[in-house]
């Protein structure tokens, strides 16, 4: 059978601009409240220097946002150009968006999976690789056909995860914000736990996710960082060691 390449649409790039902006507007506002919520609490005790420093914080970061998405964008314009996916006969290979380029023979691939996004996920080789192709993929319905001859594409069912995953991240955010401005035991009591529960859950979320590859599960111990720093200021505040 004939070779086959698939390239992205243009509005491959742009769906993932889309996202980017939308993911990074909430971060930056959560890094500015970070920033003003400390100066705001102490009130009269805040000096001309404090908020000369908020100042420039504030404006290191307005300049530093805006250059760092446009050269964000600039590398993925150009990772979206060049992604090909090659289907040959007996092997599928890839020049991929994020990693280095991919090939494996068909009897090596494990799983195909279709998201809810409209993204495909191709498992296979020896490291069990993931070719990530996006939604916005040319000749979508052929390539599905094309795929199904090799492993049959299994729909993958959003999950709680998928749905609210953003949210929970800006709402713990949010918390660990209010955890680390405050050394009220009320306060401490309720959000050291929570967030010490979200941590572990979140590590057992990722362990058992089969779409991530197993180099990076195996780094998810440094996730145990920010669990212990938690732990340990709970316990200082709670046990009057810091007041």
């Amino acid at each position: 059978m004939a070779s086959e390449r698939y390239r992205l649409k243009p509005e491959a790039f742009i769906a993932a601009r889309k996202r980017l902006i939308l993911g990074t507007i909430p971060m930056f506002i959560i890094m500015v409240l970070a920033f003003v919520l400390p100066h705001y609490f102490a009130g009269e005790a805040a000096s001309e220097t404090d908020e000369r420093q908020l100042l420039l914080v504030l404006g290191l970061m307005a300049v530093f946002v805006p250059v760092s998405l446009y050269r964000i964008f600039k590398k993925k314009r150009k990772l979206y150009d060049n992604f090909i996916l090659t289907i040959d006969s007996d092997s599928i290979s890839c020049t991929p968006l994020l990693r280095e380029a991919i090939d494996f023979t068909w009897l090596e691939v494990t799983r195909i999976v279709k998201n809810a996004d409209g993204s495909i996920l191709i498992h296979g080789g020896a490291n069990n690789a993931i070719i990530t192709v996006p939604a916005q993929v040319e000749n979508k319905e052929q390539l599905i056909k094309r795929l199904n001859e090799i492993s049959p594409v299994l729909d993958v069912q959003r999950t709680f995860l998928t749905i609210y995953g953003k949210y929970l991240i800006i709402a713990t955010t949010i918390i660990f914000l209010i955890f680390l401005n405050t050394n009220d035991k009320i306060i401490i009591g309720i959000t050291g736990p929570l967030l010490m529960a979200a941590v572990l859950w979140s590590i057992i979320a990722l362990k058992s996710n089969r779409q991530m590859a197993p180099g990076t599960q195996r780094k998810l111990w440094w996730i145990l960082i920010p669990l212990t720093g938690v732990a340990v200021k709970t316990i200082l505040v709670l046990f009057n060691y810091i007041k």
